[in-house]
């Protein structure tokens, strides 16, 4: 069975610059424990902490907590308490926070519960250290994504002010000074926005042009088609979709939350409200993949941001600013600085992580947007993601409908971390390590000999559909096609389905029980009629993903028609929906990404299984008990309470 460290090594061979990506977009920790100290779960489940197997309770998913009390926010209290434990010659007390701005700057979620809320608890635990340990200083790093929509003008920082400020201070009676929770002299705190725009020299975009027509000429690829297609990567996918997604919180290198859930709104509620009601999921984690997340995902950011507006290309959609968290000010006047430099972990906590030991390794994975090279601009490399998935998506209608599903195997395999496409890359110093994440997904569910369980939003990208300049080059790409060509825009991961596909015929060929053996998939309710896919929806149909992993079989096995073909799919490939059957009170939606592979290999975090271009950060691990505990407590309690598709979400929509 494949172990964490095999999916390491899987990585480490992809990477040709392990000195810069190692520790930064993957690396195994050692000496960790899977849960906080003195009792705290391992996983965290929204919104009940665990799933309950009892169907009234599953239905009164936002009606059962007190305000600052849902269990995703006291983990959140938990990892910062339990967590708080300097060593002797620590001077700096890091406590980190990222998530993905709901873009209102609301920080309702940190700040509601009055005394037991998660600003409360930090103000405490900041102040209580000016008397304990005085030389200590405080920093407070907040890390939000910008769904691709921030500048760096006053209306942006105007309107997200409010809510951040609230976090630490208050208002005095007369409602026109601001007073602050935290009275420790030193305490900083540092907001920062990433969602970088790319902006390429014209060298370097002529670079990237030139390695891909160089390819493109020698598979017929036409100039225009390489020059649209790489535009709209770039200019499109990078700018509306890639921001960061990681959701963490954690302390001085100790302790650790991460996983999907974001820090919002709609993961709180009261009865009737119509909030709280998300199925996700976080990990905690004591120990040094703390110190691993915060000196290696989290620092690389804040040294982006740190950087002059030049030399980040012109980049006016990240910023920072800072403040001392004792400021006084009327309203609307705190001295915010936005030149100052931001504490780096790395350079300060005096943590390093240890040999290995008696504790339990955890192999963390991300993806970030730096090349790792001298050549091509570094930020968001993620646009040569988009670009590998826009070829693929596009040649499979032609191929699809020629027959020719061999084809699209080799159409996979050229755009692959291992095709000749990224070997073009590569002589621009290009790293796949860059996103380790999806690597690592992709090896161990190709690699699965009995069973994947997976549960997330949808399969399919469909967020980049509505931009102008992504829907204007897929009605260029079905201009020069006859119908039965057309692209519908929508992305598809056909690397992870090919995995699936590999999957399903290793379990025909070891004549594995269909009833114990098989992939099991749990995504988010169906919702055809959304162009968009909604905030929380799947716009495409079981069917479409079952008629793509049908195409996928047949390349992969010549013998196979499409009848033999599509009944391996129904003995050894099963999706579920969490739809809308438990109430105005019970869970609507899911949000998870989490993997478990041969009931032994576990991953949770923020990367989605559709095409995305974000950063992300997550977890595996290989430990027995806890893998063990999610499947008791989330995964068999899920299969249950989700529902088998209806008879519309079988048909296939668009193929």
């Amino acid at each position: 069975m494949p172990t964490i460290h095999d999916i390491y090594k899987a990585i480490k061979e992809t990477d040709v610059d392990p000195s810069h990506f190692e520790g930064l977009s993957y690396g195994i920790t050692y000496n960790d424990r899977l849960g906080l100290p003195k009792g705290g779960d391992f996983l965290v489940v929204s919104p009940f902490g665990k799933l309950p197997a009892d169907d009234a309770a599953f239905a009164r998913a936002s009606d059962q907590y007190d305000e600052g009390k849902m269990p995703i926010q006291e983990a959140f209290k938990d990892v910062l308490i339990k967590g708080n434990d300097l060593s002797a010659d620590q001077t700096t007390l890091f406590i980190d926070i990222a998530d993905l701005d709901d873009d209102n700057g609301n920080t309702v979620f940190l700040t509601e519960g009055g005394a037991d809320s998660i600003a409360e608890t930090i103000a405490g635990l900041v102040n209580e250290l000016e008397k304990s340990r005085p030389g200590v200083t405080p920093v407070i790093r907040f890390l939000r994504g910008a769904s691709g929509k921030v500048s760096v003008d006053d209306a942006f920082w105007n309107s997200h002010r409010p809510g951040i400020e609230a976090m630490f201070w208050k208002t005095d009676d007369s409602g026109k000074e601001l007073v602050p929770r935290i009275t420790h002299p030193n305490a900083q705190f540092h907001i920062g926005y990433y969602s970088p725009n790319f902006v390429m020299t014209p060298k370097e975009e002529s670079g990237l042009k030139l390695a891909s027509l160089m390819f493109g000429l020698a598979k017929g690829w036409s100039f225009d088609v390489v020059n649209t297609t790489v535009d709209t990567a770039f200019k499109t996918l990078t700018f509306s979709a890639s921001w960061n997604h990681g959701k963490i919180v954690a302390i001085g290198g100790k302790t650790i939350m991460t996983g999907g859930i974001n820090y919002w709104p709609d993961y709180i509620g009261k009865k009737g409200d119509g909030r709280g009601r998300i199925i996700d999921m976080q990990a905690t984690v004591t120990g040094d993949a703390a110190a691993s997340a915060q000196g290696g995902y989290l620092d690389y950011f804040w040294k982006y941001l740190n950087l002059k507006a030049t030399d980040r290309r012109t980049d006016l959609r990240c910023f920072k600013r800072s403040i001392t968290l004792n400021s006084k000010a009327k309203v609307g006047e705190l001295p915010w600085q936005a030149d100052k430099d931001v504490p780096i972990f790395k350079d300060l906590a005096k943590y390093h992580p240890k040999a290995p030991g008696t504790g339990i390794p955890v192999l963390s994975v991300a993806r970030v947007g730096d090349w790792g090279g001298d050549v091509i601009a570094a930020y968001p490399v993620q646009g040569v993601d988009g670009l590998r998935d826009i070829f693929v998506n596009k040649a499979v209608p032609i191929l699809e409908a020629e027959g020719n599903f061999s084809g699209i195997l080799d159409k996979i395999h050229e755009f692959s971390d291992s095709g000749s496409y990224a070997g073009v890359l590569r002589t621009f110093g290009f790293s796949p390590a860059v996103w380790a994440s999806d690597t690592a997904r992709i090896w161990a569910i190709g690699n699965a000999q009995s069973t994947v369980y997976t549960s997330g939003q949808m399969l399919v990208g469909a967020l980049q559909r509505g931009v102008g300049a992504y829907d204007a080059m897929v009605a260029a790409t079905n201009k020069t096609r006859p119908p039965a060509h057309h692209w519908d825009g929508y992305l598809w991961s056909y690397e992870l389905l090919r995995a699936f596909a590999t999957v399903i015929l290793r379990l025909r060929d070891n004549k594995a029980d269909h009833a114990e053996s098989g992939i099991y998939i749990v995504l988010g309710n169906n919702d055809p009629n959304n162009k968009r896919s909604g905030e929380w929806g799947d716009a495409r149909s079981v069917g479409d993903v079952q008629a793509r992993i049908v195409s996928l079989l047949r390349g992969l096995d010549a013998k196979l028609d499409e009848a033999s073909a599509s009944k391996l799919v129904g003995e050894y490939f099963h999706i579920r929906r969490i739809e809308k059957p438990y109430g105005k009170d019970g869970p609507d939606s899911i949000h998870t990404k989490t993997i478990c592979v041969d009931r032994e290999l576990l991953y949770v975090g923020s990367d989605n299984l559709y095409p995305s271009y974000n950063e992300e950060h997550g977890i595996w691990v290989d430990d027995k008990p806890a893998v063990a505990g999610w499947i008791s407590d989330y995964w068999d309690v899920l299969w249950k309470k989700a529902t088998g598709p209806t008879a519309l979400d079988v048909k296939v929509s668009t193929k």
